[in-house]
């Protein structure tokens, strides 16, 4: 008996010890083989379902097969028109959820492009190009505006250039200022060939401009976005969706009439298709027991609604630079640009003892002042442009103090400049009837 148990005990021990052993030394992998996963997630369900209608939710969740994650979802989602706040997006399980801040608009469509923004969790295989489209109303608008933008100096595609639609402009903004002052009403981004296409419009006129959104508000405001526009409104077109990649041509899906192949010529057959061709290109075969040939017919030039080209537009706005105190007694005003019908007038009356002697550059981009600086302390100045008061200013004639509390040495005290006034008089003579020309030098 006490064998026995032994030998139980003993076998208990080995058991014990062999599976230690294995869970501790085993090394867990993945299973390695099979192909790679290249295909992206699809959508198996949305709540409301992509291009609803009646939407007076909050939230929009859109399931798929598989687990997905977001990348970049500022600069790759885009939502026309657009909103206020950007939405929340949250991740559970397979589920997106899609959070607005804001209410919409009523009769409304929305649309949201996701771009490359949604990948699967192992390989991140973006759906490119999906998009969720719903409306507030009873209806989803169906026009459509497609085009092309191109690089005017070179003809090369901007890269993601903002395209934007506005309604006719209100009487309080002039149509060239759209782009300055209102946000569009709807938007859409150019692929990397430049085209665009912006869906779902509502069935009116439009003004169109494009922009190198570089701080992505929506608004023209930034120094070297370029731009492109059309100085005529727009109205869109509808146009059929177009058919899924995944949409084969069955071999009997064009369908020939005995009775469309009528001669026109001798030489020539004239076909008539019973519907639409899926296809944008027909491939013909003639053949018999001699000759064998075929044509290819090319497809109709599937031309595109707008050709637009971008620039960047020259800011020619005169503006004051900047306005400082060189040393006592004289002040500098920079310019952007050479001055042609600026002026420069005090907001209060100097007496007579201000002496002032105003000076322009040779490029007259730089306007100098001498003065009197015991006069006054202080100066309220506007710069105008005709009647346009560019700026207004107001300039302390007191010199900086200087930090430290040493003592300036007599050495180091900078004695009182003086003006300096040259001629073009030779010799002290000038001869009759030239005329005198003072240089100020500073």
């Amino acid at each position: 008996m006490l064998i026995r148990l032994g030998r139980l005990f003993s076998a208990i021990i080995s058991m014990l010890l062999l599976s230690f052993l294995v869970q501790h030394c085993a090394n867990p992998v993945m299973p390695k083989g099979g192909p790679k996963d290249e295909d992206p997630p699809r959508v198996v369900h949305s709540n409301p379902a992509n291009k609803s209608v009646h939407f007076r939710g909050k939230i929009i969740e859109i399931t798929f097969d598989e687990f997905v994650k977001l990348s970049n979802t500022q600069k790759e989602v885009l939502i026309s028109p657009p909103l206020n706040k950007n939405p929340e997006y949250r991740l559970r399980g397979k589920t997106l959820q899609i959070r607005f801040d804001e209410t919409l608009v009523s009769n409304t469509t929305y649309t949201i492009f996701f771009g490359d923004a949604i990948g699967d969790l192992t390989e991140n295989n973006p759906i490119s190009g999906y998009s969720f489209v719903f409306s507030t109303g009873p209806v989803l608008d169906s026009m459509s505006i497609e085009g092309l933008v191109n690089n005017a100096y070179d003809l090369i595609p901007p890269e993601a250039a903002f395209v934007m639609l506005y309604d006719r402009a209100p009487d309080t903004v002039p149509v060239d200022s759209l782009p300055y002052l209102s946000r569009p009403l709807y938007v859409a981004r150019t692929d990397k060939e430049g085209h665009f296409r912006l869906a779902n419009l509502k069935d009116t006129a439009y003004k169109i401009f494009v922009i190198s959104d570089m701080n992505s508000n929506f608004l023209y405001d930034m120094p070297g976005e370029k731009i492109a526009f059309l100085d005529t409104l727009i109205i869109p077109i509808y146009k059929k969706p177009p058919l899924h990649d995944s949409v084969k041509i069955l071999s009997d899906s064009l369908l020939l009439l005995a009775d469309s192949l009528d001669p026109i010529q001798p030489d020539s057959l004239e076909m008539v298709f019973q519907q639409d061709a899926i296809s944008d290109s027909v491939l013909i075969a003639v053949g018999d027991s001699l000759v064998a040939d075929s044509v290819i017919l090319p497809p109709l030039e599937s031309a595109l609604d707008l050709r637009l080209f971008m620039f960047a537009e020259q800011d020619s706005v005169q503006r004051l630079l900047r306005a400082e105190l060189v040393r006592k007694g004289l002040l500098r005003f920079a310019f952007r640009y050479p001055v042609t019908e600026i002026e420069i007038e005090p907001l209060r009356a100097l007496p007579d003892s201000f002496n002032l002697i105003d000076y322009y550059n040779k490029s007259r981009d730089t306007l100098t002042w001498y003065f009197n600086p015991a006069i006054s302390d202080s100066l309220f100045l506007s710069v105008k442009q005709d009647t346009l008061v560019l700026d207004t200013l107001k300039l302390s004639l007191a010199e900086k103090k200087t930090q430290g509390g040493k003592r300036k040495k007599e050495d180091d005290v900078v004695k009182a400049d003086r003006l300096s006034i040259t001629n073009n008089a030779k010799g002290r003579r000038i001869d009759l009837p030239a005329k005198l020309f003072p240089n100020f030098d500073e």
